[in-house]
Parts: C-alpha cells; structure tokens; sequence
C-alpha cells in the first residue's frame, strides 16, 4: 500500500509493507522524503511516528542539499574510481576481466566505449572483492559472537547497506560498500550479525556493538560522509 502525506510542509511518500520496523530515508540529491512501515499499522499510527521525525527529516534534507554530489561515471581512461576504499584511475589493457593493478583498475580494452558493458565488468570486480571479504571476515565473528552464519551474499540495495534474516541466518551486503574502506566494510557486516543475537535496534543491540567493535559509530559516520548515495 503507497500514499503520499504532507506534514509540516513536507512531502513524504510512505509504503506499508510486510516489515517489523519503520525505516525513514532521505535521498538526494533532491531531499525526497520515503517513510516505509508495517502493513498492520493504521494510518494514523504512522503518522505519529512521521511527526516524531520532522525535525530529524528536515535537518536530513538540509543536509542532502549542501551534498557535492559525483557525476555519473563515464568509464573513460583515466577516469577515478574507489575500489575498498581507495581512488583508483581507469585504465585499458588487454584482459579477459576487470582486475586490480597497483593503483589502478584495469578494464579490458574490448569493451572500451561500451560504457554498459565496461559498468558490469568492474561490478563483477566489485562483486569479487566482497565475497573474499566475507568469506575472510565471516569465520572469525561467527565465533567472536558464538553465532551462525548459514548463507550471505551480495546485492545492489537502493537504501540498506546491509540486511539480516534473522529466520534463515542470512546476510547480504550492497555491493557499493566494494567502494569503501574494509573498516567500513566490516562496520556494516558486524552491525548484522549482531542482528543473529538481537533483533530490534535497542539497548541490547547497540550494547552488542559496543561490545565487538568499539568504534563502529566513527566507521558509520565514515560511511555517510563518503556514501553520499545512500544517505
């Protein structure tokens, strides 16, 4: 079920849908304004929580309106990219796949000018470098916090960086986290497997957090001042 609200000269699109939380996103560059719910709430339940937020909407929209945001990449020569964290420069060579060469990106020069094609060549990269951090990182916090992983992957995702299901021990990271640094990385992949120990975002949660990784809220805000997309 979608509609649209206007709240406090806000216009704010909500979605009800089969989910246990209410999730607020603010995108850019515009500061659209997109409030997801539980199908089982009334209307007027959600709008007490819409209300809660205005001031947290209104200073987001602030923000995503200062935001420098990146042009749309050309996949040219030369043209600087982030790879784990890293700026690195574009460049062609005669390869089956795109592939890491000191500080550069290496894309096969067959597909040059295909700008499509040339996209998903170095997502594939991206997918590559995400799975290996995974399947590094996944052991040792299994047995940090004595839980289970039974599957994880990796996704394009509009608006997580990650998601937990806490019923099929199932993890999934958005590929775009390929862009940042490891420690970022890991923040996010940490943050869901804390959900295997606690569900909701509360008190317990975040003792969790604090917990295993002490400096996670210095690696999210990395993550929002550099991920410019997603928040």
């Amino acid at each position: 079920m979608e509609y649209s609200l206007d709240v406090a000269g806000l216009e704010i699109q909500v979605i009800q849908k089969a989910m246990k939380t209410v999730r607020f996103t603010v995108y850019p560059p515009d500061g659209r304004i997109r409030v997801a719910a539980p199908i089982h709430l009334k209307r007027s339940q959600v709008l007490q929580f819409i209300q809660q937020r205005i001031p947290w909407m209104k200073k987001q929209k602030l923000r995503v309106a200062s935001l420098k945001l990146a042009p749309a990449p050309e996949y040219i020569e030369g043209e600087t990219h982030l790879y784990l964290g890293q700026s690195r420069k574009l460049v062609f060579g005669d390869v089956a796949q795109a592939g890491v060469r000191g500080k550069q990106l290496v894309l096969p020069a067959k597909y040059k000018g295909n700008a499509s094609r040339l996209e998903k060549t170095l997502e594939s990269l991206y997918r590559k470098a995400m799975k290996e951090f995974m399947e590094r990182r996944i052991p040792f916090w299994e047995k940090e916090m004595s839980v289970r992983v039974k599957a994880h992957g990796v996704r394009k995702m509009k608006t997580l960086w990650g998601s937990c299901n806490v019923r099929t021990h199932r993890i999934w990271l958005n590929l775009e986290l390929a862009r940042m640094s490891e420690k970022c990385i890991e923040a996010i992949l940490v943050h869901e497997m804390v959900h295997l120990k606690e569900r909701l975002h509360n008190h317990r949660f975040y003792g969790f957090m604090n917990t295993y990784l002490p400096d996670w809220m210095e690696r999210e805000k990395e993550l929002k001042e550099i991920g410019v997309r997603y928040y």
